[in-house]
C-alpha cells in the first residue's frame, strides 16, 4: 500500500483509528475550557463555533468512539456531546463503568452546578 493512501485514510478522522463508519462528533465546551480548545486543532476538517456566552461548539470527524472518548472525557464536565447518539451512549456507559471503578454513584452537585 502506498504511503499516500495510508495518509489519506488516516486524515479522514480524529486520531489514528480508521476503518469504522465515519461520523461527526458535536461537542459543546463551556467557557472555562473554550480558550484551550480554540487554541488546538483536533482535526483539519473540524469546525468551531463560538457562542455568545463564551462557550464553543466543536464538530470533528471520527471513526472510533474509544479513541475520541478519551479526549472528551479529559475535559470532564466542561464538555457535553450532543451528537451522534452512539457516542453519547458510549460515553454514558463508560462513565458508569468508571463510577463503579471509583466507588459507586457520583455525589449530588451542590448549588445547582
Amino acid at each position: 500500500v502506498a504511503m499516500r493512501t495510508v495518509e489519506e485514510e488516516l486524515d479522514k478522522t480524529y486520531g489514528i483509528f480508521s476503518g469504522g463508519q465515519l461520523q461527526r462528533a458535536v461537542i459543546e465546551i463551556d467557557s472555562v475550557l473554550a480558550p484551550y480548545v480554540t487554541a488546538e486543532v483536533w482535526h483539519c476538517d473540524q469546525t468551531l463555533r463560538k457562542q455568545s456566552d463564551g462557550a464553543v461548539v466543536l464538530e470533528v470527524p471520527f471513526a472510533s468512539e474509544v479513541e475520541i472518548a478519551g479526549r472528551i472525557l479529559s475535559m470532564g464536565s466542561h464538555a457535553k456531546v450532543t451528537a451522534p447518539e452512539s457516542l453519547k451512549k458510549y460515553l454514558a456507559d463508560e462513565i458508569g463503568r468508571m463510577s463503579n471503578v471509583y466507588g459507586g454513584a457520583a455525589p449530588e452537585l451542590q448549588g445547582g452546578e
